[in-house]
């Protein structure tokens, strides 16, 4: 597996352009009415999916802050 997540970014019009890529991180920060691909417009829906390799033991948190989505 190539490291990172898979990252699908949809636009919320009615018929969709959809953006698949790989993403070497999922850290994403957007300025209001930004968008995170030239051919979306701003407000685009968000996913990742993917595997956690987690090579030490020990105990792990995971979060996301997200501003008016789920």
């Amino acid at each position: 597996l190539k490291p990172g997540l898979v990252a699908i970014y949809s636009d919320r019009d009615a018929n969709p352009p959809t953006v698949v890529r790989l993403e070497p991180t999922v850290a994403l920060t957007l300025a209001k009415g930004e968008s995170p691909h030239p051919a979306l417009a701003a407000g685009a829906a968000m996913q990742w999916s993917g595997h956690l390799n987690i090579t030490r033991a020990g105990k792990y948190a995971f979060s996301a802050t997200t501003a008016g989505g789920k």
